[in-house]
């Protein structure tokens, strides 16, 4: 189809479609800024509601029973006595495993380890039983030696002291069984 219309008035068409199309956007715009200014004002006006009811309901309850909180801050003083107990007895008298058995372990020799060790709140002080295997007589004599000059024991005794038929874990020929006295301190 052959556009018979002269270039002025097509441009002036044009314009005015692209006015329309602003006065849209602007109506629309306009409508949402509404729509979003009465949803703020309706949160506002609930939120003032809900304040205004803890408000009343605040009020009567605060001034209503002086004994409830008298016995609530009983409980209260009651209950941090009885964490301060708990302080006392629980946390004051904490063992540190993982100090003692890095200082065991770092206590090791080469070619030796350790096949049993029974540690609990109770073995401080009171001798405790360490299976040990070791790879030759020199290695054996050597965790005795390191033990007994280890900060962490007190006292070393070698109970048993045996050489294995079969060797334990493919190498260590040798088992040496110990009494050891932890000391408080290490702890």
């Amino acid at each position: 189809m052959i556009n018979l219309l002269p270039a002025s008035i097509k441009s002036d068409i044009k314009a005015a479609r692209a006015n329309s199309v602003v006065i849209r956007y602007i109506l629309i715009l306009t409508v949402s800024a509404v729509l979003l200014g009465l949803g703020c004002l309706f949160v506002y006006m609930v939120d003032q509601s809900a304040l205004d009811t803890a408000k009343s309901t605040v009020k009567p309850s605060a001034n209503s029973n002086s004994s409830s909180s008298s016995s609530q801050l009983a409980t209260a003083n009651d209950y941090k006595a009885k964490l301060q107990y708990a302080n006392d007895t629980v946390i004051k008298n904490q063992i540190n495993y993982s100090k003692l058995l890095t200082s065991i372990g770092g206590s090791m020799p080469a070619g030796v380890i350790i096949d049993t060790l029974d540690l609990s709140s109770t073995s401080f002080g009171t001798g405790i039983k360490i299976l040990a295997y070791a790879v030759s007589d020199s290695s054996a004599n050597l965790i005795i030696s390191s033990l007994s000059s280890s900060q962490a024991f007190s006292s070393v005794n070698v109970d048993k002291r045996a050489s294995l038929p079969t060797p334990m874990y493919e190498k260590y020929t040798l088992s040496v069984e110990l009494t050891v006295s932890l000391n408080k301190g290490i702890q």
